[in-house]
């Protein structure tokens, strides 16, 4: 049930992030700051596996928020 969840939780949070951005509520680097805070937030259990785990998830989703982004076209 644990994985259940926590691969819902990645859906859910990358289809939402997605979105945010292509409405233009958030900019891709409004959403590397929210990843970078979340990074910074689990740091702390590096030393563990799931502290691990959780850091290289999280690195995935930087790569799916480049910095080098282009940038919306206005309609």
């Amino acid at each position: 049930m644990a994985l259940g969840i926590a691969f819902a939780g990645g859906a859910v949070l990358t289809t939402l992030l997605d979105e945010l951005l292509n409405q233009g509520i958030l900019t891709n680097d409004d959403i590397r700051g929210v990843l970078q805070r979340a990074q910074n937030g689990v740091a702390a259990f590096y030393g563990t596996v799931i502290g691990r785990e959780t850091g290289r998830a999280i690195a995935n989703l930087f790569a799916r928020f480049p910095e080098k982004y282009p940038k919306p076209s206005p309609e």
